[in-house]
């Protein structure tokens, strides 16, 4: 389970709040990525449950998210239509520059969830499968995923017979089967140049 002890461990060096970022979405065909950032300091209350997203039931994240919403953090999305044009890998840059420009100052560091190819400020760190060990980045990792779920429902309103309300956007074999039947919609990642072909 993920832990507090990297982010006491920041404050005994003299920083006040750390930023916890995770991201949520990457590997979807539709809908947009959402990266969360949480902000923890030396008297969050840690609940019991936080962890990766995915090893959460829905349920428990939505029962999390009522109370790591009272906490300080906030939700960035990267459109599909910015996806598309730019690509997945410069949206998630751009998230992760605007949410270091916004929290940045000297007594903020940031754990970043993943690898990214980019500079990022000396008060800082990427860690590979981060949402598995540290409790502020499982923290984003859950925020994100709530919110971004509740967006793919009301998508899926917008976009009927792709049953975005149930896959989330993912490429499950329902959804390719969609797809094929209808085409991409405005929802879709049409950037990740997949085949919208029989061979779904």
């Amino acid at each position: 389970m993920p832990n507090t002890e990297l982010e006491h461990q920041l404050f005994t060096q003299g920083f006040r709040r750390v930023i916890g970022i995770d991201e949520v979405g990457r590997g979807c065909l539709a809908g947009p990525v959402a990266m969360g950032a949480f902000a923890y300091y030396p008297n969050t209350p840690a609940l019991m449950g936080v962890n990766d997203s995915k090893l959460v039931s829905p349920a428990e994240r939505e029962a999390l998210w009522d109370d790591l919403s009272a906490q300080e953090y906030k939700i960035y999305y990267g459109a599909v239509e910015h996806i598309n044009s730019l690509g997945l890998a410069a949206v998630l840059h751009d998230l992760l520059a605007q949410i270091i420009a916004d929290f940045h100052d000297e007594s903020t560091y940031f754990l970043v969830d993943g690898y990214f190819k980019t500079s990022l400020p000396q008060t800082s760190r990427m860690v590979i499968k981060g949402d598995m060990q540290h409790y502020s980045i499982a923290a984003a990792s859950v925020l994100a995923k709530v919110e971004r779920d509740r967006l793919m429902q009301k998508l899926d309103e917008q976009f009927p017979g792709y049953s975005l309300f149930k896959h989330k956007g993912y490429a499950t074999a329902e959804h390719r089967r969609a797809i094929q039947k209808l085409g991409p919609s405005a929802a879709h990642r049409t950037s990740f140049r997949l085949e919208w072909s029989n061979e779904f």
